[in-house]
């Protein structure tokens, strides 16, 4: 997918970001690449969480629905981050910023997989297999 191409877009906004005349086409195809990764995996994930259709059948439908709602909060932003390189291109980097960083703060961050279970312990349940092993 889009995540193959990452690394162009990176180098071209570190490479042209500086240049007055080039900032603009830069951040242009850095935002594009990213607002691509963006809807593909909300299209993806939608799919897989649809009805539990390609989750695990031991997981929590109400802590999924909460993981889903989550997860569809990101595009907006993805796409208000791709019409502003229009008007204040840096503004699209401080928004994919602010991005990274909510993903990388373990209070706003999404609970571990052994967390959204429907029942601790048990025979089957992901974190007792391991253990056992």
């Amino acid at each position: 997918m889009g995540v193959c191409v990452l690394p162009f877009p990176t180098a071209l906004l570190a490479q042209y970001f500086s240049s007055p005349t080039n900032q603009f086409a830069a951040t242009l195809v850095y935002a594009g690449v990213f607002t691509y990764n963006g809807l593909a995996f909300i299209l993806l994930w939608s799919y897989a969480a649809s009805n539990m259709r390609l989750l695990d059948k031991r997981l929590d439908p109400a802590k999924m629905r909460k993981v889903s709602v989550r997860y569809l909060t990101n595009p907006p932003l993805y796409v208000l981050a791709l019409v502003l390189v229009f008007i204040y291109p840096l503004g699209t980097l401080l928004i994919y910023f602010l991005l990274m960083m909510f993903y990388m703060l373990p209070l706003l961050s999404l609970p571990g997989p052994e967390d959204l279970y429907l029942q601790e312990g048990g025979d089957d349940h992901p974190a007792a297999v391991e253990k056992s092993c």
